[in-house]
């Protein structure tokens, strides 16, 4: 599960670069909360400003774990 969601991460996170020109800045981690259970460690990319907010889960489930 946890590559799947990055690769769509990736992909949305391509997109908002392409379209307001900014840089990719890597990922951080995070554990995600699911009614199946939890996800650790699944890695979530950036942007250099720092602004990018991926649409694929609600950012209230989320927990940093480190990053």
């Amino acid at each position: 599960m946890n590559g799947y969601l990055e690769t769509l991460m990736k992909t949305e996170r391509n997109v908002f670069i392409d379209e307001y020109e900014r840089t990719k800045n890597g990922f951080y981690y995070k554990k995600i909360k699911t009614e199946f259970g939890e996800i650790e460690n699944q890695s979530v990319p950036r942007n250099m400003g720092g602004n990018f907010r991926t649409g694929i889960f609600d950012l209230y489930s989320l927990q940093h774990i480190y990053g």
